[in-house]
Parts: C-alpha cells; sequence; structure tokens
C-alpha cells in the first residue's frame, strides 16, 4: 500500500508541477492535494516520502496544509505546538473570565437545582478526551434518576424535568464545563465529548476526532446541533481537525454565541435512533454504517 502510495504521489506530483507553475513547492502538493484528500492522508497519516526528498511538507503541514500530528520523531511541529499554545491561553483567559462573569447565573442555577431536585446538583460523567484519555465531565443535573425497569439512554423524554428542558433549551446546563476547560480537561472549541460507549464504534477515520481536545462547542455542535445525524457529526468533526486554525476556533464562538441567544437547534429532548445514534450496548455490525447515514 505504501509503494502504491508513493508512486501515486509521484505521479500526481507531476500533474501539480505541470498546471500550477508558480508557487512553492508546499504550494504545489497541497494546492493540487485537494483533488485527490484520500491519497495525501493517507500519505501523510502513514509518513510516506514525497518524492525529491519533500516529505517535511507532508509530515508538518497535514491534509489542510496548516496543522498536523507529530512528527515522525514524535514531536509536535513548531507551528503547530505555537498554535496550540495560544488556544490553551485563549481557554484560560475565556474560561476563567466566564466562570467570573456568570458567577451568578451559576449560583442561580445551582440553588434552583438543589431545591427543586435535590442533591446532587451537578452531572458528572466520563468520557473520553484529548487521545481519547477519560476524564469526569461536568454538567448541572437536568433528569430524574432512572426508576425500577426505565432504561436511562430510552426514557430522556419522561425524567427530564421542567427545570432541565428550560437549562437545556437555553444551553446553561454545560456551563460547569467552564471548570473543565480550566482544568486542561476541555477546550472552548473542539468536537463534543461523546459516550465512552461509542469508541468500539468508530472507525479509524472517525476516530482521528480525537486528535484535537474535545469542546464546549464545535464545528458540528453549529452545524445542525441536535438536529445532525450522528455520522455526519463525526465527518464535521473530522473536518475541524483537519482544518482548525484560531480564526476557525473565534468563527465557531461566534456562531455559537449567536446560536444561544436564539436559541436555535436546541433540542431539549433528543431521540437518538431518529439521528442515528448507536445506543449503549448495542454494536453495529463490522464495517458497517448507521441507518442514519
Amino acid at each position: 500500500m505504501d509503494r502504491i502510495i508513493a508512486e501515486e504521489t509521484g505521479r500526481l506530483r507531476s500533474v501539480c508541477d505541470t498546471v500550477i507553475l508558480d508557487g512553492s513547492i508546499h504550494d504545489r502538493y497541497f494546492g493540487c492535494a485537494r483533488g485527490m484528500p484520500f491519497l495525501w492522508r493517507e500519505a501523510w497519516l502513514r509518513g510516506v516520502p514525497a518524492p525529491d526528498g519533500q516529505a517535511g511538507d507532508l509530515a508538518t503541514s497535514g491534509p489542510s496544509g496548516s496543522t498536523g500530528p507529530a512528527n515522525a520523531d514524535g514531536r509536535t511541529p513548531k507551528r503547530r505546538a505555537l498554535t496550540l499554545a495560544v488556544k490553551r491561553a485563549i481557554d484560560i483567559v475565556g474560561a476563567g473570565a466566564g466562570i467570573l462573569l456568570l458567577g451568578p447565573v451559576l449560583a442561580w442555577t445551582a440553588l434552583t437545582v438543589a431545591a427543586t431536585q435535590g442533591f446532587p446538583i451537578l452531572f458528572p460523567h466520563e468520557r473520553p478526551g484529548y487521545h481519547e484519555k477519560p476524564f469526569t465531565m461536568y454538567k448541572f443535573r437536568t433528569m430524574r434518576p432512572p426508576r425500577k425497569g426505565e432504561v436511562w439512554y430510552l426514557t430522556d423524554a419522561e425524567r427530564t424535568t421542567p427545570l432541565g428542558r428550560f437549562l437545556r433549551s437555553t444551553s446553561v446546563d454545560e456551563l460547569p464545563e467552564l471548570w473543565n476547560v480550566l482544568r486542561g480537561d476541555m477546550s472552548l472549541v473542539g468536537p463534543r465529548p461523546l459516550l465512552r460507549e461509542y469508541l468500539e464504534q468508530y472507525t479509524p477515520e472517525q476516530r482521528r476526532r480525537h486528535d484535537m481536545p474535545p469542546g464546549i462547542t464545535g464545528w458540528a455542535a453549529v452545524h445542525g446541533r441536535h438536529a445532525s445525524t450522528f455520522e455526519d457529526r463525526l465527518k464535521l468533526d473530522v473536518w475541524y481537525v483537519d482544518n482548525w486554525s484560531l480564526w476557525l476556533d473565534l468563527r465557531i464562538l461566534a456562531t455559537t454565541a449567536g446560536q444561544v441567544l436564539r436559541r436555535s437547534g436546541v433540542s431539549a429532548v433528543q431521540d437518538l435512533e431518529a439521528v442515528g445514534f448507536p445506543l449503549p450496548g448495542v454494536r453495529r455490525p463490522p464495517n458497517q454504517p448507521n441507518d442514519a447515514s
């Protein structure tokens, strides 16, 4: 497979050199690569040497030509390391400011949840994070515990409280995740952390959504939110990983703010089967997509 990729890489290089006569080697590689994304993604992930010793362009740039994984020696490219450090700084400042500014909202919500639903106030749940490392994510509790005989993932509508519906529709239930951002478990922007039970359901391509820290909001979250299917969300998450930039994060944050204010695309109760989410404990046939794909 590597030999075939290397041969096709060389062939495409010659085509690019014919079509694009000016510009740097990097520009010729990635300007033309958009026409054959699978080939270039495979070459990048496998570390197949590019012709004429230009492997460095593939190793440090990734499919989008901007960010990529670690080099062959395990080190993160300097440009990516710098932008990730800036992203982390934005997360710390943003989460800290959010906790301070939204302190009254957090306090009111905590007191209201305690008065109407009792304790615990927060709902902790273990999710896979950056590189699938598990962490505990915190949200305000919006549902009562399942009663005897109730299957927890099939009874959301019955168990969600009136206060819980309001918290979900306004996204206030997500605010405790600012603490996760401050701790470094999450980022303000990134693929939403899904259930650990889904890990074994992902294809190798879909698992790449964990190549960036999970976020409170993300590219998939602002494109359909609760209405998009499971497969579509994963595709959007991988697109974000391949095309990530600080400007993209700022765009997602601005879009999220507008959607939250308008309460658009939010569903207080989600039907997992309706949007093609695999039910916990129910495996999909190997290498088969969901019905909703």
